[in-house]
């Protein structure tokens, strides 16, 4: 079995070395997908330059980068999909990340070692700890939504609605794992707008439009708050970690130590 991960690149670059560092013991190669965006914006990408000095400083692990016009992300997993069938055979199995999604150490090579055990599933999905405006501001409790991490390139299953319903054939929730959701911790705010104007949960759902206004600078003191009418309650309210309480892995980026440094200059 081939394991490879599957990436869509545009924005959260500032997370994608850290990402791939987290999980390329455990995988055999990288397709990563580079389309347009999904939504009208004037922001430019900020992975691509990351992602081919990532390549040059792990020589040992492929990885291979697809430009597409499309501007809907299932058509860029699917072409991502068919591409490692391609390359890697029938039996290769996309591990799926996004530049903002951190695994902790050794839980890529346990995905791994679950979907090899696990071969007749349609996907894997996984828990994951969701942290709004710092690293220090984690979702309590866990949000209801468990993305899906791995999919057989022959799955029956169709590649979409990440993070809104298993859809068709046979999955698993990967159990005692949690991947670390940095969507909404990023360098610059700017982007906290775009991830709600681009977020699947949207597709479904109206966002609040004044949320940003409204929420986003009364975080932490704030209960039932997700952006989206009628998922309030997936944001049950923040608990603030203590620096020593973040993953060492993700402390040790330059940016989270100066967010770090800024929260510690507001309490004082």
């Amino acid at each position: 079995m081939k394991f490879v991960a599957l990436m869509k690149l545009y924005r959260g670059g500032e997370w994608l070395r850290l990402c791939l560092d987290q999980a390329k013991d455990a995988i055999d190669g990288v397709v990563a997908v580079a389309g347009r965006p999904w939504v009208p914006t004037a922001i430019p990408e900020n992975c691509l330059d990351r992602l081919r000095q990532w390549r040059r400083d792990n020589p040992k692990t492929p990885v291979r980068i697809l430009g597409t016009a499309s501007d809907n992300q299932d058509e860029q997993y699917r072409f991502g999909m068919a591409c490692i069938r391609a390359d890697y055979g029938d039996d290769a199995v996309a591990m799926i990340l996004d530049t903002d999604e951190i695994w902790l150490d050794g839980d890529a090579g346990r995905l791994r070692e679950f979907v090899q055990e696990h071969r007749g599933l349609d996907g894997v999905k996984v828990r994951m700890r969701t942290y709004i405006k710092s690293p220090l501001y984690m979702v309590d409790p866990p949000e209801p939504h468990k993305p899906s991490c791995a999919i057989p390139v022959k799955s029956k299953a169709r590649v979409e609605a990440r993070f809104n319903r298993f859809g068709d054939g046979r999955w698993q929730v990967l159990p005692n794992i949690f991947m670390h959701h940095y969507s909404y911790v990023r360098e610059d705010v700017k982007d906290i707008a775009l991830k709600f104007a681009t977020t699947n949960s949207q597709e479904v759902t109206p966002p609040h439009r004044d949320w940003m206004e409204t929420t986003w600078d009364r975080i932490p003191d704030v209960q039932n708050f997700h952006m989206t009418v009628g998922c309030e309650r997936c944001w049950h309210r923040i608990i603030t970690l203590t620096p020593d309480q973040i993953p060492s892995s993700v402390a040790s980026l330059p940016f989270i130590q100066q967010m770090i440094s800024r929260e510690k200059e507001v309490v004082q």
